[in-house]
Order: C-alpha cells, then sequence, then structure tokens
C-alpha cells in the first residue's frame, strides 16, 4: 500500500530554506531527529536540495505523524506581515477620509430616506454636521411634509444638538449626555408639494402592505365599549323623574296595571266592534229578507178563496201558495238560527258590561285613595342633573387619548432590547453564589451601554402660527432600561392663549416596576363649552376648566385615571320646560352657581372594558332644590290626580258604553227583522187550509145535483117496488 506524504515534505529546499522553513519551526528535539532521519539529499541541475522520498515512508504510523507535523508547522506564521499591516493601514486611513469628506452626505441621505419611509412624505434638511472631533452632531432646518395635505408640513424643527460618545459610537451605540431640540412648530405652509416622487411612493405602499394591518383586539374592544357608553347615557333621565312624579297623568299610569277595569275594557274593544259589525251586516240582510217575505206573505193573504168557483181554479191557486210558502218557511228557519246564535253573542256582550261597571267602581275607590295618600314627592337622591352631561366629556376624551397612549407604549416596549422577564434561579445557582462586596463595577466591550441611551434630552416649542409654546424634559431615554436601572422621566409644559398644560411622571419597562407608567398632569385655563342638546332641564355648561389628577398604567395592562375638575367661572343655563314653577325655581339655583367641581374616574382594563364615574357637589344641592319646590306643589298635585282620575274614569265608561250601545241599537234592529219574518211563518199554512176548505165546498156544489137526482130515482124506484111484487 503506497502511503501519502504531506506536500510540505516532498518540496525541494536548499539548505537554507531546509533550516528556516522546517528545522525552525519543530520546537521539540525527539520531532526534529525524527524528521532529520527522513530528510536525504538530492541534486538537481547541479545544486544540492533537501526533502522526503516517497519511498522512505513505508509505514502507516510514520504517515500519520508526519501529517500531525506539517499541520504544526503551517499553523506557525510570523508575528509581523508588513504587507497586510500596510493594506490595512491604508483602507483605516481611507475610511477615515471617506468619513471626513462624505459624513455630512452619508448622514444627511440617511436621515431623509429613514424619514420620508415613516412618514410617506418628503424631508428636507437644511444643515447637518456631524463633527466627530468634537463628538457632536447638528442638525438644522428640518422639514416634513403632511402626507395627508402636502402643501403643508406635518412638522418643523429649527435646531436638533446632540452631544455623543464617540467610543460608543465605535462600539454601534448611540450613548449622548445630551439632546436638545428647538423651534418646533407644525402645520405649517410649504412652497412646493410634499408628495414622494412616484419610485419612492411604491416602495412605502408596498411597505405599508406587508406590514401588519389586523386591527388591535384591544382597541376593537375598546371602540365597542365606547360607542356603548355613549349610547346609553341618558343625561336626561333625572329631571325627567321629577317631572314624572308631578305629572298627573304619569301617576296615574303607574297605577294602571293595578286596575281591573283597563283589562275588561280592552276585551270589549277588541270583541265588541267585530261582534257589532257582524250583527251589522246581518241586519241588512235580514231587512231585505223581512221585506221580500212580508211582500210574499201580503200576495198571499190578498187571495180570495171564495173568488175562486172551480176546483181546477182552487188547485192553481194552491200550487203559488205552495211555492210562497216555501220561500216563507226557509226564511223562519234562517231566522230561528240566527235568533239562538244572536242571543249568546247578547248574553257575552251583557256579561262584559256588567263585569265592566263593577271593574270601574273598584277602580274608582282605588284612585280615590291614590289621590288621599300623597302627601310628598320623593325624587331620586341620585339623580345627576349636572355631572351626567360630563359622562360624555370623559368618554369623548378617553375616545381621543387612550389609543394615542397605547400606541406609544407599544412602540417603546417594542424598543426595548431586554424585555420583561423573570428567571427563576435554580437551587444549584442559589448555593454557589458568591456574594460581592459593595463597590465600583466597571464594564468593558459590549456590555459597556445599552445600544441607545440619550440621558437627558431637551425641546423648546415655539410655533408662532398656532401661538403654542412650551419645553419638553426627558431623562435616561434607552431601549434598554434593565441595563441602565432607570425608568424613562419626562416632563412636559405647554402654554397657548390662557390655556397651560403640564405633565410629568415616568415610564418604567423594568420587570421589577410596580407602575408601567406613573403620571401627574394639570391643565388650566381650558374653555369648555358643553351644549345640552335639546334634553329636557339639561343644563348647557360655559367655563374654565382647571384638571388636576393622575394617570397610571399597570404592567397587566389595567390604565386608571383619576382628576379634580372644577370650573371657575362657570355659566349654566337651561331651556325653559314643564311645569313652569320647577322650570322657574331650577334656572334660578342654576344663575346661582358660579363654580362647579368634580371628581372624575376612568378605568381601562387590559381587554379594552371601560368603567367611569363623575360625582359632584351640584347634583345633591339642586336635588335639594327640586325636591322642596315639589313637596310645595302636593296639593296641586293630588287635586290634579284627583281630576286625572275623573276624567279616566269616565274615558273608560265612554269607551265602552258606546261600543256596548252601538251593539245594542244593531242587534235590537235585527231582532225586529227577524220577528217582522217569523210573524208570517204561518201564513202560507192558514191560506192553505182556507183553499182546501173551499175546494170541498167547490166539490160538494158540484155533487149536490147528482145527489138529488140520485135519491129521486132511488124514491121512485122505491115507489115501484111494490107494484112488481103484485106480479109475482
Amino acid at each position: 500500500m503506497k502511503l501519502k506524504v504531506p506536500s510540505l515534505f516532498r518540496k525541494r529546499y536548499t539548505e537554507k530554506a531546509y533550516q528556516k522553513k522546517i528545522l525552525k519551526k519543530i520546537h521539540i528535539s525527539e520531532d526534529k531527529k525524527f524528521l532529520e532521519s527522513l530528510f536525504s539529499t538530492i541534486t538537481h541541475k547541479g545544486k544540492e536540495f533537501y526533502t522526503i522520498q516517497q519511498e522512505q515512508v513505508t509505514d502507516k504510523k510514520i504517515a500519520n505523524k508526519l501529517k500531525v507535523l506539517a499541520k504544526s508547522i503551517k499553523a506557525q506564521k510570523g508575528r509581523f506581515n508588513v504587507l497586510a499591516i500596510a493594506a490595512s493601514f491604508i483602507i483605516i486611513v481611507a475610511l477615515m477620509l471617506v468619513l471626513v469628506v462624505f459624513r455630512n452626505p452619508v448622514a444627511r441621505y440617511v436621515l431623509t430616506t429613514s424619514l420620508q419611509g415613516v412618514f410617506g412624505a418628503k424631508v428636507e434638511i437644511g444643515t447637518v454636521d456631524v463633527n466627530l472631533l468634537d463628538s457632536k452632531f447638528l442638525l438644522e432646518d428640518l422639514s416634513v411634509a403632511n402626507r395627508n395635505e402636502p402643501m403643508k408640513n406635518l412638522f418643523q424643527v429649527s435646531k436638533i444638538d446632540l452631544d455623543f460618545n464617540i467610543l460608543e459610537l465605535s462600539r454601534g451605540k448611540i450613548v449622548a449626555e445630551n439632546l436638545e431640540v428647538s423651534g418646533v412648530s407644525w402645520n405649517t405652509e410649504r412652497r412646493e408639494s410634499g408628495s414622494l416622487p412616484p419610485a419612492a411612493e411604491k416602495k412605502y405602499t408596498d411597505k405599508k402592505k406587508r406590514e401588519n394591518t389586523e386591527p388591535n383586539p384591544v382597541f376593537q374592544k375598546f371602540d365597542e365599549q365606547l360607542e356603548t357608553l355613549k349610547a346609553g347615557i341618558s343625561i336626561s333621565s333625572g329631571m325627567d323623574s321629577v317631572v314624572n312624579s308631578l305629572d298627573p297623568v304619569k301617576i296615574l299610569e303607574n297605577e294602571l296595571g293595578t286596575l281591573q277595569s283597563p283589562a275588561i275594557v280592552e276585551e270589549i274593544s277588541q270583541k265588541v266592534p267585530a261582534l257589532t259589525t257582524k250583527w251589522e251586516q246581518t241586519s241588512t240582510r235580514t231587512k231585505e229578507t223581512a221585506a221580500e217575505v212580508s211582500k210574499k206573505a201580503a200576495t198571499i193573504t190578498a187571495i180570495d178563496p171564495k173568488s175562486l168557483k172551480t176546483v181546477q181554479a182552487v188547485q192553481s191557486t194552491l200550487v203559488t201558495v205552495n211555492e210562497a210558502s216555501g220561500t216563507l218557511q226557509k226564511a223562519a228557519t234562517e231566522a230561528v238560527s240566527l235568533q239562538r246564535e244572536m242571543s249568546t253573542d247578547i248574553s257575552y256582550v251583557s256579561s262584559l258590561s256588567k263585569q265592566a261597571d263593577t271593574a270601574l267602581r273598584a277602580d274608582s275607590e282605588r284612585l280615590a285613595q291614590l289621590s288621599s295618600s300623597i302627601k310628598s314627592v320623593n325624587l331620586d337622591s341620585g339623580m345627576r342633573l349636572v355631572s351626567g352631561i360630563f359622562d360624555t366629556f370623559l368618554i369623548n376624551t378617553l375616545g381621543n387619548y387612550y389609543p394615542l397612549l397605547n400606541k406609544g407604549m407599544g412602540l417603546i416596549e417594542s424598543s426595548q432590547t431586554n424585555k420583561k422577564t423573570e428567571q427563576q434561579t435554580s437551587l444549584k445557582k442559589r448555593a454557589n453564589a458568591v456574594s460581592r462586596l459593595p463597590g465600583r463595577t466597571i464594564v468593558f466591550g459590549t456590555d459597556s451601554a445599552p445600544t441607545l441611551h440619550i440621558k437627558r434630552s431637551a425641546v423648546s416649542i415655539n410655533d408662532i402660527h398656532t401661538g403654542i409654546s412650551g419645553e419638553v424634559t426627558c431623562l435616561d431615554i434607552t431601549n434598554d432600561q434593565e441595563r441602565t436601572g432607570k425608568p424613562f422621566a419626562f416632563n412636559v409644559a405647554l402654554r397657548h392663549g390662557s390655556m397651560s398644560e403640564m405633565l410629568q411622571g415616568a415610564i418604567d419597562l423594568r420587570s421589577s416596576a410596580e407602575k408601567t407608567v406613573a403620571s401627574s398632569f394639570t391643565v388650566t385655563g381650558y374653555q369648555v363649552k358643553l351644549p345640552s342638546s335639546g334634553q329636557k332641564a339639561v343644563p348647557s355648561v360655559t367655563g374654565m376648566l382647571t384638571a388636576i389628577g393622575t394617570f397610571n398604567l399597570a404592567p397587566e395592562g389595567e390604565f386608571q385615571v383619576e382628576s379634580r375638575l372644577a370650573l371657575q367661572p362657570v355659566q349654566l343655563t337651561v331651556n325653559s320646560f314643564e311645569p313652569a314653577f320647577l322650570y322657574r325655581e331650577y334656572q334660578t339655583s342654576l344663575s346661582g352657581i358660579s363654580r362647579l367641581d368634580m371628581n372624575a374616574q376612568a378605568t381601562i382594563d387590559r381587554n379594552g372594558k371601560i368603567v367611569i364615574s363623575v360625582d359632584s357637589d351640584i347634583d345633591r344641592q339642586l336635588h335639594r332644590v327640586v325636591q322642596d319646590a315639589a313637596n310645595r306643589q302636593v296639593a296641586a298635585v293630588k287635586k290634579a290626580v284627583e281630576k286625572e282620575a275623573q276624567n279616566w274614569i269616565t274615558g273608560q265608561k265612554a269607551t265602552y258604553s258606546e261600543q256596548i250601545g252601538r251593539f245594542t241599537t244593531i242587534t235590537q234592529a235585527g231582532q225586529k227583522n227577524i220577528a217582522d219574518i217569523r210573524k208570517h211563518e204561518s201564513t202560507a199554512d192558514n191560506k192553505k187550509a182556507e183553499l182546501d176548505r173551499r175546494m170541498k165546498e167547490i166539490a160538494e156544489q158540484q155533487a149536490a145535483p147528482v145527489k138529488e137526482a140520485t135519491d129521486r130515482a132511488i124514491k121512485q124506484a122505491e115507489k115501484s117496488i111494490p107494484n112488481v111484487k103484485k106480479l109475482f
């Protein structure tokens, strides 16, 4: 088997090269002796070279050892590679020159493209200066166009000044002691359109399509709750209950469920008109039938049997009478059936009438007791005559600002490199843990600082277009609060004419934080105009608002805001309503209020469920005013209830009496028609009996001469019989 010799040893080396490249790189004497025993000299072109001949390697063990030695020699390199060092130096110098010469254009390009990718509109930058020697970054005259209104700027910044740490920047980190932003303004006019060029616009829209556009389920739940609360607010219900307590009609309506007559009157109103209509139609039909029957009966009655001289004449008349008799008999049969049916309905309606009379007597007694029992008017002590209107104000405020807070917190949390994870230390690690003495911890390399840490930033706002000015100060803006060990602190102070807003607090995203957001706010000089929207007794509120409060966000996602609200001066006006006496006293009380104090609370849980509460002493004061005014009207209310009750009883009786009276009139007419039909029931039979008798009389008259002749013949025969006997 032919064994392979490493290529390093198959090469031909001169004496000098043999010593330098082979033997000097073998530091173990035994290995050096091993190689010397294998190397041999050969002559080539008159020169002597060292090499290992293939034939000298006959053992696998020797071949493997040669491989190890060859690998060891190849791994050894010289301490200095002049060419490599020179090339590296040239590259570093070139990079430094590029950074020095092109640092500002590169920074401008990066900032412009990045901001355009975020806002989807043109970005212009006046001056960009990246000073690496002084560790400063300066940006002037930044303007970002409004994507929705291309001829306006979304915002402008006059100057951004950043002092950064050059050492940390060399490690790929942005660590700054100070950041100053000044001259912030927004919604300013542009000289040219801020729309992106077609290529950049396509890139921006494609990026947005790739982003997750699915709606946030928490926001969906929040919006649903918001709309439900808006729809459920009934700020007029308080005074409505007051008016209802003084309204005799409403008082009476509240008693209707306990009265007996409404059910009976309702049954009469539903059933009797149908019966009346039925018998009205039947009465018309029976009237026509009665007229026809009377006509036929008169025809039959007019027949004089004595005027009939022959049997044939009588028989012919009988045929006519029989035909009329069938019609009369049929009409009489139908009349009997209708009479039975009508009697049933008359009994039913009569029973309803008696029940209605009994029920009305009982209801009259109950309503008399009702008016006697009214001694005072007890109003709902929890009615919200004024603070109810602030429910809408609070809900609309939450709808405007909570989604912004939630979105901002989402961006801040997503920027953190070390998420809130609590890892349980194992028992073994706790047992082997060694506590260190107090002292300074020095960190080197990549763990020296977060990749972003701006220790202090200040923003100055002075927008002459809107008149808004103010300052914003932030401490410890970072993407790794776990490493800095500090929360993000902020202080905001804004002014706009007579209005001012102050907000201060901290955002703590560390795993040990008790509150994610803890903040306090003060708002003054805010002009509030809350219309009543035409609701009864709900005042329109106009005043200057001051709000002092706190809002907190727990780590599990529950948001809570508490605030004391004060309106001073405040003006409360209300449209007129009935009853007039209550409106007058109510308006007088409202006009005497110059300050309005309230406590407001709102909670939104992690699922978007909203709970709000607004409370004010003004409601309780107005309640007492309204209560006293209502009690002074008790006597008038009692009289009004008595009158309304009597009117109601009269109306109830009139309702069913009219229905029953009409039914009675119709059925009486029907009964008369039926009687008219039935009184001719025997007319035909009587006439037939007369005709039968007449026919017998005629027959007897016709048979009398024959009988007389027969009798004479018989008598003559009897006389001749004795003479005949004598012949024999």
